[in-house]
């Protein structure tokens, strides 16, 4: 701690929650996007991130709870309770949370990104007969 207090590294710790985080974001990245862009980045936040990872301070937040959330979300993440979201919609989840986290970083509210350390789920293609 006095290495990184030294080194210009170290990073006062808050209790901002993930989700009040997010809020913040969006509303920072609102003008650099596409409306379309902003309404499904915020959609994924509110109905796919918060529930699974939002009440995790942000100082606090780990790459293994980022890993059990994205598998929480491919088993049972769906809003209407039918079963898991689609491995393209949790590599979304992952992006839209590695972009925001990025900006963290940037912003001083976290040292290095954890999500960095989350590998996104493999997408299948699918071969199409023409």
């Amino acid at each position: 701690m006095i290495a990184a207090i030294k080194g210009g590294t170290y990073i006062e710790p808050t209790k901002t929650t993930l989700a009040q985080y997010l809020e913040v974001w969006l509303t920072a990245v609102a003008m650099h996007v596409s409306p379309k862009t902003y309404e499904r980045s915020a959609e994924i936040c509110r109905k796919n991130i918060v529930p699974l990872l939002g009440t995790v301070v942000l100082s606090k937040l780990q790459p293994q709870a980022i890993s059990q959330a994205c598998a929480k979300a491919l088993q049972g993440g769906r809003c209407d309770g039918k079963g898991g979201l689609s491995k393209r919609t949790v590599g979304h989840m992952r992006r839209i949370l590695k972009e925001a986290l990025e900006q963290a970083v940037l912003w001083k509210h976290l040292a290095p990104n954890p999500c960095n350390a989350v590998r996104a789920p493999k997408v299948e293609r699918h071969q199409f007969q023409t």
